[in-house]
């Protein structure tokens, strides 16, 4: 069974989001049906709920939905491609299904629900998948707006105080120098070395790799010289190994965003409650069962290693053993939740104190986010009072907190695109045959704006050439300029076949301006994610009882009158530069063309002073 699609931009005429359309060459309206939610359900299972299937009104065999966004679109192409031609061989694809789905979803969920993402869906900001892998590449913003997020790192993350604080034993070093409480520490070569630094700061020591992150190789509260050579023989297959004097109490995790403590957890090492039946192989295989390959509010799946054997040995059991009723089985000596531990907010416990070397501690190392890591028996009191220490300064913390709600994911991603642009840039779309409505804007613009002119003839970003290809779909072209970060502001030709045979591209418009007889199947393309429409005078009566746009509706006409239709604005060319602008039961406003140009005005009035000169009669 052969399939033919296509793929539309956002802002389409059936959706916001980019659609899929496809049709089969055996009509069939039931399979066309199954493959369109077979996409909705492979997205559903990435974790993008929402997408609906679109009644095209197209025939039988034909259908299409809704995606997130074009990349994953292409995705799912391919996937109901190779579902249709197993249901022309009349195959059971269901495991195929199954596979395919489960490789889309691999590739897709770690970008769609990485922090930066989440929050931009909430907080209204355009984002994409950059790059997908376990570790994807995430972009939030248009234009000069547009900012990176990678793992935990944010666009202000430091690559110095990253790279510095990453050593434990420079790291540990930098803090002492600048007054700060750590623990005793010393770099060992070889196990002898290890040995007699132990001896030196005083049993129990804390062996790590001096290098790594995320909690590997670490032991702690090793009380003899046995167990000091299990826990260096560890360390050592991750690098050059330190030695450090074990405190004793809670790992906490406070984290620090722009020099202010605003969040701090309990951790809890890795471990398991015996249930008198269960092995502790068992136990934790059922433990794994609710969480993920990657750091999640569903917490990291323990991964069993020669560490947590260890740390079994020690308390006399190994994988095995069966630990009786409620028995509480710690896995690792670390509390760190990469290792599979989990937390408990403690926020408002925090002595403000505490709250302050954590700061201290961020600043050290010229860091806008880092979870600072204290260990001490009461985080309510002074740390010194409590003997604890600062053990680690992570310049790539991991957002959830174990806070209410997602308000500090939130808070970080706003902190990068403070309202009221939300990450967006303004974007006036010409309907119009040729770039001539296009050219005058952007041009007049360019004085004060760095434009991204995106026509048939290619893309110019500041008035240079970056692209030409005169085959391109707006839908493709206006991707471009919103991802070029120079561009303060983004202006569009499109013709109404391109806009209403592919999309637009985007999802939201500043402003759609209509050349003279356009089409209003393109204004009813673009008029659901406008946020105002500008028309000529003898097009207006196609809209006004029947509004197509859902923004604000504008009318540029020559005629001066003191009449205005109930949602419309009127900008009547008086000659000579003066303008007159008139809401229905509101007195006339006069003004000349030049103040109309303030950056006070509504962009519509801007662009109406733009063109009245050069396109309404003198």
């Amino acid at each position: 069974m052969q399939i033919r699609t296509v793929l539309l931009g956002a802002t389409n005429r059936f959706s916001r989001h980019p659609v899929v359309l496809f049709s089969l060459d055996e009509k069939s309206s039931t399979v066309a049906e199954k493959l369109a939610r077979q996409a909705v359900d492979v997205q559903n299972l990435m974790g993008v709920p929402g997408m609906r299937i679109v009644e095209t009104g197209l025939g039988d065999g034909q259908s299409g939905f809704e995606c997130i966004n074009p990349e994953l679109g292409r995705d799912l192409i391919r996937y109901i491609s190779l579902l249709a031609f197993e249901i022309g061989k009349n195959a059971n694809q269901t495991d195929r299904a199954q596979r395919l789905a489960t490789e889309l979803a691999r590739q897709w969920k770690p970008g769609i629900e990485h922090n930066a993402a989440q929050a931009a869906v909430r907080l209204g900001i355009p984002w994409e998948v950059v790059a997908k892998s376990d570790r994807p590449l995430i972009a939030l913003g248009q234009g000069v707006h547009r900012r990176l997020f990678w793992q935990a790192f944010t666009p202000a993350s430091s690559e110095i105080g990253t790279v510095f604080s990453t050593p434990k034993n420079i790291m540990g070093k930098m803090l002492y120098d600048a007054g700060l409480p750590v623990p005793k520490q010393a770099m060992a070569g070889t196990v002898e070395d290890a040995q007699r630094v132990a001896a030196k700061i005083g049993w129990p020591v804390a062996v790590k790799p001096a290098r790594t992150d995320f909690g590997v190789g670490i032991t702690t509260g090793i009380r003899n010289a046995q167990e000091l050579r299990g826990a260096f023989d560890i360390a050592k297959e991750f690098g050059e190994v330190l030695v450090q004097k074990h405190i004793e109490g809670n790992g906490h995790r406070l984290l620090v965003h722009n020099g202010k403590c605003i969040a701090a957890v309990r951790q809890i090492a890795a471990h398991v409650i015996g249930d008198g039946r269960s092995s502790v192989s068992e136990l934790i295989a059922k433990t794994n069962e609710t969480r993920k390959d990657y750091l999640s509010r569903d917490w990291k799946k323990i991964e069993i290693n020669e560490g947590l054997i260890q740390m079994l040995n020690r308390v006399g059991l190994d994988l095995d053993s069966v630990p009786a009723r409620d028995q509480v089985v710690r896995l690792r000596g670390n509390t760190n939740i990469s290792q599979g531990g989990t937390c408990e907010r403690v926020t408002d416990d925090v002595h403000p104190a505490n709250k302050a070397l954590a700061e201290a501690a961020a600043a050290v190392f010229g860091l806008d986010l880092a979870g600072v890591d204290m260990q001490t028996t009461d985080i309510g009191s002074p740390l010194l009072e409590k003997n604890g220490a600062i053990i680690e300064v992570n310049a790539t913390p991991a957002w959830f907190m174990m806070e209410d709600g997602t308000s500090l994911e939130d808070q970080i991603v706003r902190s990068f695109f403070p309202a009221p642009t939300h990450g967006r840039i303004p974007i006036i779309v010409c309907i119009e045959e040729k770039p001539e409505i296009a050219e005058l804007i952007a041009s007049a613009l360019a004085a004060s704006h760095v434009v991204a002119k995106s026509t048939s003839d290619g893309l110019a970003v500041g008035g240079h050439v970056f692209t030409q290809d005169k085959n391109a779909r707006c839908s493709n072209r206006i991707q471009a300029a919103l991802n070029n970060p120079l561009a303060e502001i983004a202006v569009v030709s499109a013709t109404a076949e391109d806009l209403v045979r592919y999309g637009l591209g985007t999802d939201r418009v500043s402003l759609v301006v209509g050349a003279r007889g356009v089409e209003r199947s393109a204004l009813q393309c673009l008029g659901r994610s406008s946020d105002a429409t500008l028309v000529f005078g003898e097009d207006l009566g196609a809209f006004v009882g029947d509004r197509t746009p859902e923004g604000d509706l504008w009318c540029l006409t020559d005629i001066t009158t003191d009449a205005a239709p109930n949602g419309v604005t009127i900008v009547a060319y008086a000659g000579d530069g003066l303008l007159h602008v008139k809401k229905a039961d509101e007195a006339i406003r006069e003004l000349h063309s030049g103040q109309a140009l303030s950056s006070e005005e509504p962009l519509a009035l801007q662009v109406a002073a733009m063109m009245s000169q050069s396109f309404l009669p003198t």
